[in-house]
């Protein structure tokens, strides 16, 4: 059988607030993913049984995946910025790898074994959503660029160096994205 959406939406709202995750694949923590959602948005809360969802471990209603974002995104600008989600851990490696030329590439998991991979090339202060799985960055810029990361009230940090060289990092402190920082 199967439940109204408002009502399975409401009891997953009301899991959440007791505080029981689970999780599909990965360390998903509920209140990490809720509290990093983008302004304006939501985090990507949906309950197993739905079509195309995953079904928790444990079954019944969870967290299977959530979508990281970038924001402002510039898709329509000339050179244009890019996100590749759904990507697999082959993909994932290989744009890092490739990651063009004057560009800062930043891949960061979704929850659920695969990947969204952004290739940016402004230097406008970014605002990250949902990064909170394992993540890996490859600062392509020309210049000697860095790439600056930080955390709301900024005492959290980490600059990426513009070597063209992949490294991992963990984005989950990191609420701010500034990706030239002179």
């Amino acid at each position: 059988m199967r439940l109204p959406r408002l009502f399975t939406a409401t009891v997953a709202t009301a899991a959440l607030i007791a505080g029981l995750t689970a999780t599909a694949t990965g360390p998903a923590a509920a209140d990490r993913d809720l509290r990093k959602a983008a302004p304006g948005t939501s985090a990507s809360v949906r309950t197993a049984g739905e079509e195309g969802d995953l079904m928790s471990p444990a079954g019944g209603i969870g967290i299977a995946a959530w979508t990281p974002t970038v924001s402002p995104l510039y898709t329509n600008s000339l050179p244009a910025e890019h996100v590749y989600r759904n990507q697999t851990n082959a993909q994932r490696s290989s744009r890092l790898n490739n990651c063009p030329s004057g560009r800062l590439c930043i891949a960061v998991g979704q929850g659920d074994g695969r990947h969204a991979v952004f290739e940016l090339y402004y230097c406008t202060e970014r605002r990250l959503g949902n990064f909170i799985d394992a993540g890996a960055v490859n600062n392509n810029q020309t210049g000697n660029v860095r790439a600056w990361f930080a955390s709301a009230d900024g005492r959290t940090h980490e600059y990426i160096a513009a070597d063209g060289v992949p490294v991992g990092f963990n984005p989950y402190p990191y609420d701010y994205l500034r990706p030239c920082f002179g």
